[in-house]
């Protein structure tokens, strides 16, 4: 507890910040309070706050305990990211307990260790000062992976004692402690594995127990999956296309690249693990570039698992720590390592978090018990080289966890330590440039607007160098673009910034209400026929052989300069080319007359 109040007591006053908007700030089932939590149970988890089904992301979502605990906090509470945080410290304190209970029942005290030098407690340690863990602890919405953890440990812990004891009690606990971890995110689904593997490792049940707990966890598993295939349609493909990059990150890859760039990222997970610098809560295209099987670092990354993999079969059938932990880390890594599904992004820190305590586990069984570690002089029994590396791990684990905490205080320092270290994410760079438009839009100092907007601008053009097609990005260029001209009246520069957006979205529909605006002051006939003529039958039309599209643009510009022979031609023009004779006619005979 002092631990945690030492890494996490700064984030108590903390602002809401990023998905927080999404599951608790905007969410209209959590606004409702407890209720609210019926709907929250039975729809998808953004419905609440999209209105409606969505299906951004591959799977779409179902994890409503979490929610629904924003939604007790709200009837009480009412919007206070102030118990928002305490609750997950809390729950952040639990999820120690519950590691110190699990792991001594897996691996009791022995008569000549101390308990400060124990596995259970140098791994309870380890894991709770970890800093991938400061996205989940210090970000309200992390809720979700805690819960999951606790879950999930908890079910592994009354596996354990149903095992020993053979009382259902336990069996019904273990089943009820399981189905919690899914209801709160669906990682937990890979201890319908972890825990019959625990169970193989360190206990020694008989076939009776163990089918009987196999199969409740089984039984669990298909009530839930039926109970999400009921709220969300459907298992794993919504048969509707994930189209944007934000949401899926390999549509830009060929297979060879996308398996590459998975195998490079889930080794950058274990060097995070033993190295976690630097952080970042935007793993975004293109901050993890797109990876070739040529690349040393998806080479070194294939390596590493290999490496893995041959520990595990070399000393399985002996039952070690060290087999166990590869086999926990490799078993819930898997679920979020893009290999089973898209998860949406390429890696993020908050995925490992359940993955971790297979790590820690290993690092605390090297230091406490391999005999080659525990070599040279003594201090109360306790060999002075494993008990000086804890302590390295320690200092970096509190160092860097404490540095990196403040990151969490609010939306602008998130951004501000993201473009830091993800520059080359498209995502980074819109939320950094609709940061700085945020202060702008605030800020009434003429000379300190325009600094913002300078500060926005090429912030926005990264973002679309890295992914042009990215529409968040395109709807700030369009909002730094026209307070430009409030600003400087210059109108060439906006309609070139109006082209090109047209090039790549047709219809942004604040595009042409602002161009409606233009047309309204009479000054700028001649620069909105150049542009309606250009994008509508040059581009379109001519050079991307889209009359479809040229058509709606051209007839959207025939409305605001009605005048126009130029634009009427080319209409006519264009619906002779699709065959459509009568249009053509009427245009032309619009052309004729004007």
């Amino acid at each position: 507890m002092l631990l945690i109040g030492l890494l996490y007591g700064q984030s108590i006053g903390y602002s809401y910040t990023l998905d927080d908007k999404i599951v608790i700030v905007d969410n209209e089932y959590v606004k409702e309070g407890i209720s609210g939590i019926g709907k929250i149970f039975s729809t998808e988890s953004f419905q609440g706050y999209f209105g409606e089904q969505k299906n951004l992301v591959a799977g779409s979502r179902y994890r409503p305990l979490s929610i629904a605990t924003f939604a007790i906090e709200h009837q009480f509470f009412g919007q206070n990211p102030i118990i928002g945080h305490l609750v997950n410290l809390l729950l952040y304190f639990l999820t120690g307990v519950l590691i110190l209970w699990v792991l001594d029942l897996l691996m009791p005290l022995k008569i000549d260790r101390k308990w400060f030098w124990s596995i259970p407690f140098i791994c309870g340690l380890l894991f709770l000062a970890h800093p991938v863990h400061s996205e989940v602890v210090a970000n309200i919405k992390g809720r979700d992976e805690i819960m999951t953890f606790m879950g999930s440990i908890a079910a592994l812990g009354a596996a354990i004692l149903y095992s020993k004891s053979r009382k259902n009690l336990w069996l019904i606990l273990s089943g009820f402690f399981y189905a919690l971890g899914l209801l709160a995110k669906e990682n937990a689904i890979t201890f319908l594995a972890v825990i019959p593997i625990a169970l193989w490792f360190f206990s020694k049940p008989n076939s009776k127990s163990f089918w009987r707990i196999l199969i409740t966890l089984l039984s669990v598993t298909i009530i839930y999956i039926i109970l999400r295939y009921q709220v969300i349609g459907f298992l794993l493909d919504s048969g509707q296309s994930v189209t944007s990059l934000i949401n899926d990150p390999f549509l830009e890859m060929d297979g060879l690249q996308k398996s590459a760039t998975i195998m490079y990222t889930l080794g950058l997970y274990v060097k995070l693990l033993f190295f976690p610098h630097p952080l970042t809560h935007d793993y975004y295209p293109y901050h993890i570039p797109i990876m070739e099987w040529t690349d040393i670092g998806t080479i070194i990354s294939l390596l590493v698992y290999l490496f893995l993999a041959a520990i595990v079969y070399r000393s399985w059938h002996k039952k070690s720590i060290t087999a166990f932990s590869i086999l926990f880390f490799m078993t819930t890594i898997s679920i979020v390592s893009n290999v089973v599904f898209s998860v949406g992004t390429f890696m993020n820190e908050r995925f490992i978090y359940l993955s971790s305590l297979g790590f820690t586990l290993w690092l605390a069984n090297i230091l406490v018990e391999n005999k080659s570690v525990q070599q040279g002089p003594k201090h109360k029994n306790i060999a002075i080289l494993p008990l000086s590396i804890f302590f390295i791990f320690m200092i970096g684990y509190i160092w860097k966890t404490l540095d990196r905490v403040p990151a969490w205080e609010n939306d602008k320092t998130l951004n501000e330590a993201a473009i830091k270290v993800s520059g080359n994410s498209a995502r980074a760079n819109v939320f950094m440039a609709t940061q700085y438009f945020n202060q702008y839009k605030q800020e009434t100092d003429t000379d300190i607007q325009l600094q913002l907007l300078d500060q926005a601008a090429p912030l926005i053009e990264k973002s679309l160098q890295i992914y042009p097609r990215y529409n968040d990005a395109f709807t700030m260029k369009l909002g730094v673009s026209t307070e430009y001209f409030r600003h400087n009246r210059q109108i060439k520069p906006l309609m070139k910034s109006f082209t090109e957006i047209a090039e790549e979205v047709p219809g942004h529909p604040f595009m042409f209400e602002y161009l409606e605006y233009l047309s309204t002051t009479g000054q700028y006939r001649q620069e909105l026929e150049e542009f309606f003529y250009y994008i509508g039958f040059t581009h379109y039309t001519g050079k991307l052989k889209k009359p479809d599209v040229g058509i709606l643009i051209m007839e959207k510009g025939v409305g605001m300069v009605p005048d126009s022979r130029r634009l009427y031609g080319a209409l006519s023009e264009t619906y002779k080319s699709i065959g459509d004779q009568s249009k053509a006619s009427y245009y032309q005979a619009k052309a004729n007359s004007n």
